[in-house]
C-alpha cells in the first residue's frame, strides 16, 4: 500500500478514505504493514510505538481509545 490514507469515526462507524485529512485530530505515521499488524492483533500497539515503528501527533486520547472501534488493542 502506498500513499496516505485516513479514516473518520462517525457514530461508532469507521469510514476509510485515501489521501490526507484536512484537519486531523490525530495523526499516525506508520508503514501500512505495521498498522495492519496492530489492528489485527499480530503486534502490540504500545510496544510497537516504544520501538519507534510508528509516530503519533495530536490528540493521543483518541489513540488510547481507538481499540473500541477496531476491537483490538491499538496501544
Amino acid at each position: 500500500m502506498e500513499g496516505s490514507c485516513y479514516f473518520t469515526i462517525e457514530n461508532g462507524e469507521i469510514i476509510p478514505a485515501s489521501g490526507r485529512a484536512e484537519n486531523p485530530d490525530l495523526t499516525i505515521d506508520t508503514p501500512f504493514e505495521v498498522w495492519m499488524d496492530i489492528i489485527t492483533g499480530k503486534a502490540e500497539g504500545a510496544q510497537t510505538l516504544m520501538e519507534g515503528k510508528y509516530k503519533v501527533a495530536g490528540d493521543t486520547n483518541l489513540l488510547l481509545n481507538i481499540s473500541q472501534y477496531f476491537g483490538q488493542t491499538a496501544v
